[in-house]
């Protein structure tokens, strides 16, 4: 894991294949991520919010509530795990 400042870039890099995964659980607009999310698909990736549901554009609300991306061979447990990091700690 490591910080990249950008979430269009680390999604970028996961829909090259060069990161497994992205995530950030802070929101952000949904004009910071939409283009990634397109490169991130088209490769064969998925995007979700930070509960796994899919993105949706052009809400009357354009805050999104996290970002997870997984490119089209990162573990499906990974994808899991980050997927519940939403979740609050008892």
């Amino acid at each position: 894991c490591r910080p990249m400042g950008s979430i269009a870039y680390a999604l970028a890099l996961v829909a090259t294949g060069r990161a497994d995964a992205a995530i950030t659980l802070t929101g952000g607009s949904e004009w910071d991520v939409a283009a990634g999310v397109l490169l991130v698909e088209e490769s064969g990736g998925t995007v979700t919010d930070a509960r796994g549901r899919r993105l949706r554009f052009n809400q009357a609300d354009l805050r999104l509530h996290g970002t997870i991306a997984a490119g089209s061979h990162t573990d499906p447990l990974l994808i899991a795990a980050m997927k519940g990091l939403d979740q609050p700690i008892a």
